[in-house]
């Protein structure tokens, strides 16, 4: 899974370098799709959590942290995705550290959670995972 962020967040710094036609739709789908693939990471999680009542409570905060860190990151990224299209000179440094530090915060919960799940539960997570919008 670490390979599969870290070649979204390669893909999305060169997008947005090489000044692509829409800078706003290429944040737009990073944001999208970072959070589909945090979303279903933390689905599988809650599933294993449920089912096999073998969690610790530590496993479970350190998982919900991770989360929450990378909420903060989206609604940063989204202050920064509104302020760059709304200015007259936008500011695409801004914007390329709020997408790397959402990216960031991306896969830090997806390695936790591989790390916590079941060989079989993390293969079926990554099978889910290339099929996310923007996830190569």
């Amino acid at each position: 899974m670490n390979r599969i962020i870290r070649t979204f967040q390669v893909g999305i710094i060169a997008a947005l370098m090489a000044g692509c036609a829409s800078v706003e739709r290429t944040a737009y789908v990073t944001t999208g799709g970072l959070t589909t693939a945090v979303e279903l990471a933390r689905q599988a999680y809650v599933q294993h959590e449920n089912t096999c009542k073998c969690v610790t409570q530590s496993e479970h905060d350190k998982v919900m942290n991770y989360y929450a860190q990378y909420q903060q990151a989206a609604q940063m990224a989204q202050v920064v995705i509104t302020a760059y299209k709304a200015a007259t000179v936008p500011n695409q440094a801004a914007l390329t550290q709020a997408l790397s530090e959402e990216t960031t915060a991306a896969n830090n919960v997806l390695v936790l959670v591989e790390s916590l799940l079941p060989a079989s539960e993390t293969t079926t997570l990554k099978t889910k995972l290339p099929k996310v919008k923007g996830v190569k």
